[in-house]
Parts: C-alpha cells; sequence; structure tokens
C-alpha cells in the first residue's frame, strides 16, 4: 500500500508540475504587463508634471541658451541675472563642453523645449533598461518588467517632472559601453562625450572606460570635451580655464545634506567645509581607477562596483 501511495503521488505531482510548468510563463507574462501599465501611468504623470507651468525646473535650458546667445552662463548666475530669460534660476555647475549637447533644445522657446526634454526622458529611461538587457541577455518577459519598474520608480518620474540630466547621461554612458562593445570606438567616445552632462553621475561609470582594449574611447571623448571648451571660449569671448573652472565654483552653492555620499555624510557629522570630504571623494575616485586600470574582471562585476562608487564619491543633489 505505501507502494502504491507514493507511485500515486508521484504521477498526482508529475501532473502538477507539468501544469504549472505550462501556467507559469503565463503568470510572469501577466505580471509584466502589470507593471509595464503601473510605469507607463508613473511615466506619465512624470511627463505632466515636467510640462505644466511649474514643471521643469531643473532642466538646464536656460544655462544652455546663455552659452548659444554667446554669453557666460558662470557670470551671469554670479551677477544674479539669469532672469533676463524670464526662467528659474539654474545653477551652472555642470561643465559648458556638456551644455552644449543641449543646444538643439536650448534653440527652441522654453515651453516646446521641455516638453521635448520630458518625453526624451521617457526615452531615455526605456533605452537604459533595454542596454542593459542587451548586456544581461535578459527574456524578453524579464525586460517589460524592468521596464515597468523602472518608469514607476520616483526617481524616474521626479527626474522627468523636474527636467533634470540624469537619464541623459545614465543613457548615453550605456549607449557608450554597448558601441563600445561593438568595437565602434568613434561613436563609443562621442556617447561617452555627452554622458558627461551630469558629470558626477557618468565620470565614476566612465572608469569602465579605462579597461585594456577600451582607452582609446576614453581618450577620445575627453579631446571632445577639451574642443568644446576651446570652442565655448572663442564663442562666449571668455578664457577657457574661467569656463572650466566656473562650473566648480558655482557647485558650491548646491550642496546641502539629502543624501548620502561623501559629502553629505560630512555634513550629516558637522563637517562643514568642503575640502575634507570632496578630498576623499577624489582619493576614491582615483583608487577605483587604478584598480580599474588593471582590471580582468567580468564587465558586469566592474559595473557594478563603479555603479557604488558614483553614488557616494561626490554629491548628489538631484537625480
Amino acid at each position: 500500500m505505501p507502494t502504491l501511495l507514493a507511485r500515486a503521488g508521484g504521477a498526482w505531482w508529475i501532473r502538477l508540475n507539468s501544469g504549472w510548468g505550462i501556467f507559469m510563463p503565463k503568470v510572469g507574462w501577466i505580471l509584466s504587463v502589470v507593471l509595464f501599465v503601473l510605469g507607463t501611468l508613473s511615466a506619465t504623470q512624470g511627463f505632466l508634471d515636467g510640462v505644466k507651468a511649474s514643471g521643469s525646473k531643473d532642466f538646464h535650458w536656460s544655462v544652455s541658451r546663455q552659452l548659444l546667445n554667446h554669453e557666460n552662463p558662470h557670470h551671469l548666475y554670479v551677477e544674479h541675472r539669469p532672469l533676463v530669460l524670464e526662467r528659474p534660476r539654474i545653477v551652472p555647475a555642470y561643465p559648458v563642453s556638456g551644455e552644449i549637447f543641449l543646444w538643439p533644445l536650448a534653440a527652441l522657446n522654453f515651453d516646446h523645449a521641455k516638453r521635448l526634454w520630458a518625453a526624451a526622458n521617457i526615452v531615455f529611461a526605456i533605452g537604459s533598461v533595454v542596454l542593459i538587457a542587451r548586456m544581461t541577455a535578459m527574456s524578453g518577459v524579464v525586460v517589460l518588467a524592468m521596464v515597468g519598474l523602472f518608469l514607476a520608480s520616483t526617481p524616474v518620474r521626479n527626474t522627468i517632472g523636474n527636467g533634470q540630466q540624469g537619464l541623459f547621461s545614465f543613457f548615453f554612458f550605456l549607449l557608450a559601453v554597448d558601441q563600445q562593445r561593438q568595437e565602434r570606438t568613434p561613436l563609443a567616445a562621442l556617447c561617452l562625450a555627452a554622458s558627461w552632462l551630469k558629470y558626477t553621475v557618468s565620470l565614476p561609470l566612465s572608469l569602465i572606460f579605462i579597461r585594456r582594449g577600451w582607452r582609446m574611447t576614453f581618450a577620445i571623448a575627453s579631446a571632445v570635451h577639451i574642443g568644446l571648451t576651446l570652442f565655448l571660449a572663442f564663442w562666449t569671448g571668455q578664457s577657457p580655464l574661467d569656463l572650466l573652472l566656473g562650473s566648480i565654483m558655482a557647485a558650491g552653492d548646491t550642496v546641502t545634506a539629502r543624501m548620502f555620499d561623501v559629502i553629505a555624510i560630512a555634513r550629516y557629522l558637522g563637517v562643514s567645509s568642503l575640502i575634507g570630504p570632496g578630498s576623499v571623494g577624489i582619493a576614491l575616485f582615483i583608487v577605483v581607477a587604478a584598480l580599474l586600470f588593471k582590471s580582468t574582471n567580468d564587465l558586469m562585476f566592474d559595473l557594478s562596483m563603479l555603479s557604488l562608487v558614483s553614488l557616494i564619491w561626490a554629491y548628489h543633489g538631484h537625480v
């Protein structure tokens, strides 16, 4: 009798597993579709927040527009005259050589530009997940779920609504990695250069390009920014050094203890000076660069490590 019961139980278990194996993929797709719908609703809300009158308050349209108009945004900021453009006061804390990548939008009026920028940020978010999926060989059902989860996240929705530059930089960094893996060095270098607009996020990640065989891409991207800075010096009639250092000086006005980077941690501990925590962040960056220079690790391992460094090495006031 125990033998018969065991056989009967085994047969039942096999039938159950067989049926469950057929059912599970359907459950996976249903859950992925639900997550994607939730993500779509969240992204739609972010878009609506971005295009309303008070939306896209962190969009660097005005800084890029000032450069396009042959003006030095750092001087205008110090003189407190950014409202010449009747837009919210934006701290010109990003390198001017990066702001030039926003010129196609800066050429438009603000209302049209922020609509396009909000829509573009949604595309950047979806594209980032798709590029990661290509690197990790995700299945279609997982990609759909990840897109939904990413779009549904508060940081992504806020980035879209506030018109921030984080998704732009993250997408172009991932695109640079994707192009490098296909040995398209010039295109990878251009994408990498574009990603340095929000350098506090993308520059530590870019250390992946000092791996053996990838260094030419990093060198070309650096040369692109040097060339753009020299061009803008001619364009605005300003010193290249003034343009280069202006963003660093302006960035000091944005620092508050809101995140968990080295500067914020120092503020929590009562350290008001930026010199100490800034030095720690730079030292961390140099140490990691030295490790990556000789790295033979798996690509995803190194990218995971650099993601952690990107979160803590410097101040992150906005996403």
